[in-house]
C-alpha cells in the first residue's frame, strides 16, 4: 500500500505516465472486488493485480535506490533501505507460507495470521 501512495504521489504530483499506467492496471483489477464483499472472494483472484502490485513496488524500490550519477553516500543508503524492504517482503511471504502452501498448524498461528476479520 505504501508503493500504491507512492505511485499515486508521482502521478497526480509530477505527472509521471508510468505511475498512472501502473495505476490504472491496478484500479481496473482491484476496484470491482468491493461490489461482491458480500460472496466469497478466493486468494487466486488476487492473481489479476499481482503484476501491478509488483510493479508499485517496483518503481518505489528504483526510486528510493536513487538515480545511477548520485553521491555515493546517497546509493548507499538507498541500497540499504531497498535491502531492508526486500527482506520485509521476504519475511512477509515466509510467514504466510503455511497458509499459501495448505499446510497444517495450529489454531493459534493460524489466528495470528488472519489480520482483519474479513479473512475468516
Amino acid at each position: 500500500m505504501i508503493a500504491v501512495g507512492y505511485l499515486l504521489f508521482r502521478w497526480a504530483g509530477r505527472r509521471d505516465w508510468r505511475a498512472g499506467a501502473i495505476l490504472c492496471g491496478l484500479a481496473a483489477a482491484y476496484l470491482p472486488w468491493p461490489a461482491f464483499q458480500d460472496r466469497t472472494i478466493f486468494l487466486f483472484y488476487a492473481v489479476a493485480f499481482v503484476p501491478f502490485l509488483c510493479l508499485a513496488v517496483t518503481m518505489m524500490l528504483g526510486a528510493l535506490l536513487g538515480p545511477p550519477a548520485a553521491v555515493e553516500t546517497r546509493r548507499g543508503w538507498g541500497t540499504a533501505a531497498v535491502a531492508a524492504i526486500i527482506a520485509l517482503i521476504a519475511w512477509n511471504f515466509l510467514y504466510f507460507y503455511p497458509i499459501l502452501a495448505g499446510e497444517t498448524i495450529g489454531r493459534s498461528a493460524w489466528l495470528d495470521r488472519m489480520w482483519f476479520g474479513t479473512w475468516i
